[in-house]
C-alpha cells in the first residue's frame, strides 16, 4: 500500500555518560533504583525504599518495594 504526503522523521541526539566519580554506596543504589524502573515499579513515597525519587543511598529493597514487585509478579512459593 502507497501512501503520499506522510512525512516522518525520528530523530534522537541524546548522549548518556556514567559517572565513575560516585562512590560505591551511590552507584549500587542507583542501579537498583533503575533495575526497579526495568520491572515496572514506579517512584515511591517511602522515604527507605530504593524507588524514592531522590537518591538516599539506600541499596536494600523496602517492605513497599516489594509489595510493588509482588503485585506485579504475584507471590513466591
Amino acid at each position: 500500500m502507497e501512501q503520499t504526503g506522510v512525512v516522518s522523521r525520528i530523530a534522537n541526539h541524546a548522549s548518556a555518560k556514567l559517572n565513575i566519580y560516585y562512590n560505591k554506596a551511590i552507584s549500587q543504589a542507583v542501579a537498583t533504583h533503575e533495575v526497579g524502573h526495568a520491572l515496572g515499579l514506579d517512584h515511591s513515597q517511602e522515604e527507605d525504599s530504593v524507588m524514592y525519587p531522590l537518591d538516599r543511598e539506600q541499596t536494600a529493597l523496602s517492605p513497599a518495594d516489594l509489595a510493588g514487585l509482588k503485585s506485579i509478579y504475584g507471590e513466591t512459593k
